[in-house]
């Protein structure tokens, strides 16, 4: 009852938010008109991204004679947007989301599936897409969009920092025990490893994805991680905590620390490089990228995720379908991926792309290889970033034995899976 209560509450705000509130290029959305109202991240409607969207409705309105309004919001008020609208009809007619959000909004009543459409695309349309991920937006029969934008997290680490406490940095740490001794030797030379990273659960699928044989999903109602791999992962993490920092790993002061070389890795997607590729061309910063390493040689660690494209339910389904077919063609993805540096999940767009001396998005296109997923595509997956979050806090700050938060964050995981399936 709480949890209706609580949903009810959400969506009267929602509702007041959506009709209280003006949007670029005014609001034609499930209308079955010849406009279509399409809802994307706010940064993607601003600067390189802004530009580029923008040259896409252009082309797009020239080949089909449809408008495409774009609408830039928060990811969270995108969603809630979306629930609403499925009943209220004020919703977008398109959208972007994180991947990992797919199966609550599936859920929800509030997506189309895109089934009859992607069955009446050519075969040569449908095989430039990644098949990983193509494949996990297909369930029971029905497809619920179509893949975009992807990301991993590296290892950025300053060359400085490094070469100051005689780390070789001609190549990455091989695993876990190589990259410990090399926060040992750096705290020795009077830096740190890093910053902290309990306290975000983000942070701490870094560590887990590089755990031997682990996966981020659920399997017969109950977690796939084993109370061996937590184990691992937290007691590891308590030895690197040890030559690291009480600063939250994005902490304000975080991007700066890194810059200066008061802490020598950051494991992080391709977010801060902004602040680190400037601070490189002002001669602040020597940095590279490399893969996180993992507890065996020959795999990396880390995380990796993503967005999609969808459509809502509505009378505009054949139009806004007919603008995320356009915008996720590999002939758009790969003037995205070259313009943003932003690995695509769509291979033909990133074999066509200029990314040649991205060394960014080249670590990123490797961690794939390795590595987790940030959570299971498109089937029931309450996220499990508090409970680990938790767990890892709790052992780095000496509230509990890995064994002991081993136990914890599983036993925090099962609840909410019970609670959210």
């Amino acid at each position: 009852m709480k949890k209706i209560l609580a949903l009810g509450c959400v969506l009267v705000l929602t509702l007041s938010l959506l009709t209280g509130c003006s949007k670029k290029g005014g609001s034609t959305a499930q209308t079955g008109g010849k406009t279509v109202e399409f809802w994307l991240f706010n940064d993607w409607v601003e600067g390189d991204a802004g530009a580029e969207f923008n040259a896409y409705t252009r082309e797009f309105r020239e080949q089909t004679g449809i408008t495409v309004n774009l609408v830039g919001k928060p990811d969270s008020e995108i969603k809630s947007g979306l629930i609403v609208g499925a009943s209220s009809g004020m919703g977008p007619d398109g959208f972007t989301l994180a991947l990992n959000t797919a199966y609550s909004m599936i859920n929800s009543g509030a997506v189309q599936d895109i089934t009859q459409y992607w069955n009446a695309e050519t075969a040569d349309y449908k095989s430039q897409f990644t098949p990983a991920i193509m494949n996990s937006m297909q369930v029971d029969g029905k497809v619920w969009g179509l893949p975009m934008t992807g990301w991993s997290t590296v290892l950025y680490r300053n060359l400085d920092a490094l070469q100051k406490a005689g780390v070789d940095t001609s190549r990455g740490p091989a695993d876990w025990d190589e990259w410990l001794d090399q926060m040992r030797r750096v705290r020795a030379a009077g830096s740190n490893g890093m910053n902290d990273f309990t306290v975000d659960g983000w942070a701490v699928y870094n560590f887990l994805g590089g755990v031997r044989g682990i996966k981020n999903t659920v399997v017969n109602g109950k977690s796939s991680y084993t109370h061996d791999q937590l184990a691992t992962c937290f007691d590891f993490m308590n030895k690197v905590a040890q030559y690291g920092t009480k600063i939250p790993r994005d902490d304000a002061a975080a991007d700066d620390m890194f810059i200066t070389g008061q802490v020598a890795f950051v494991t992080h997607g391709p977010w801060p490089n902004t602040n680190y590729a400037a601070a490189a061309a002002e001669g602040k910063l020597r940095y590279d990228v490399v893969q996180i390493p993992s507890q065996e040689k020959g795999r990396n660690g880390g995380l990796h995720g993503g967005e999609w494209l969808g459509i809502s339910t509505g009378k505009n389904a054949e139009n806004a379908y007919k603008w995320i077919s356009f915008v996720g063609d590999a002939k758009q993805m790969s003037r995205f991926a070259s313009k943003m540096g932003r690995l695509i999940f769509n291979d033909r767009a990133m074999a066509q792309a200029n990314i040649s001396g991205n060394a960014l998005l080249s670590a990123q296109v490797e961690a794939l290889k390795g590595g987790i997923d940030d959570a299971a595509y498109f089937t029931p997956f309450p996220s499990d970033v508090k409970p680990v979050s938790d767990a890892a806090n709790a052992v780095v700050y000496g509230r509990a034995t890995p064994a002991q938060a081993a136990d914890t964050c599983l036993a925090d995981i099962a609840k909410l899976i019970d609670d959210n399936t």
